[in-house]
């Protein structure tokens, strides 16, 4: 009953109907992807300037990733960017949480513990290591939507056929005429013990948040003193920051081994650099459109 216990906390605390607990935080996206019916070559708009998970959900789920610019202030999606009536994932970069999301939009928040937005058919979330509720491994995909939550946790359940509150019918399951598989599907359930660390996290969940308010605090403090060497990512009024990494851009010209050294020598963490555009990394290449048309993120 961990995984049940875990997926109830978890919706209540993002303010969602439904949780599907899953493996990790990419199956979660391709899960929803296929719940919405995404069909082979359907493109599906994404930020070049995230973690490459983003991208590798969208091909899982036979679609195919359509780049497009970024804001150089927040460094998220556009509202331009996006296309009616085509689906796209928008990433809460670095923690940031976007606004502007609709109908047609999954929200990967797996860098923050957002609430979930009800205009947008699922959020996705993860708990891998770095996270902020750290479980070591995991994901939870929410929805206020009974019908896509059902068929969802069906696709992560090997396609089981599913019954009342988007659960598997044990009885039913049992029986030795028992039809199991109604569509193909995946093996991404949560396991018991990842559920279980889950659980105990939840309850310490608001200082996991407050305590990385008061890291970005000091940065800030610190920044405001030198303008001119780093520019922290903007916070447009009335946005949220959950701050699962402080994000800076460096000045041109400034030593960035020193700072980094510098950073640890205070008893910083390790400064992460950002990830590669995804359309230049080896993998990506070729795949999926939009790869001139960034040049905000490229810039950046």
């Amino acid at each position: 009953g961990w995984v049940s216990r875990f997926e109830k906390l978890f919706a209540e605390h993002v303010g969602a109907r439904y949780a599907i607990a899953m493996t990790n935080g990419t199956v979660t996206l391709e899960v929803a992807l296929r719940a919405l019916g995404i069909s082979p070559g359907d493109e599906v708009i994404v930020p070049p300037l995230t973690m490459a998970a983003t991208s590798m959900a969208v091909i899982s789920a036979k679609g195919l990733p359509a780049y497009r610019d970024v804001n150089p202030q927040t460094w998220l999606l556009r509202p331009a960017s996006l296309v009616p009536n085509q689906f796209h994932v928008g990433v809460d970069l670095y923690g940031l949480q976007a606004p502007y999301w609709d109908q047609n939009t999954v929200v990967d928040a797996a860098q923050t513990l957002r609430h979930h937005a009800a205009t947008s058919p699922f959020t996705s979330y993860s708990f891998q290591r770095s996270k902020i509720l750290n479980t070591g491994e995991g994901g939870m995909l929410v929805t206020n939507v009974e019908s896509l939550a059902t068929l969802a946790r069906s696709i992560a359940s090997l396609g089981y056929d599913m019954g009342h509150n988007a659960r598997i019918d044990i009885r039913k399951l049992k029986s030795p005429d028992a039809i199991r598989h109604v569509r193909l599907g995946l093996n991404a359930r949560m396991n018991d013990l990842t559920a279980q660390r889950g659980v105990e996290l939840m309850q310490s969940v608001e200082y996991l948040k407050d305590i990385r308010q008061q890291c970005a605090q000091t940065y800030q403090r610190v920044i405001q003193q030198f303008p001119h060497l780093v520019t922290p990512q903007s916070i447009p009024d009335g946005w949220v920051h959950d701050y699962w990494a402080y994000a800076i851009l460096v000045a041109p010209g400034i030593d960035v081994a020193m700072l980094v050294a510098s950073i640890e020598g205070h008893g910083g963490e390790i400064p992460y650099g950002a990830w590669r555009l995804t359309f230049d990394e080896p993998a990506f290449r070729g795949v999926g459109s939009g790869y001139g048309n960034c040049p905000v993120a490229r810039e950046l």
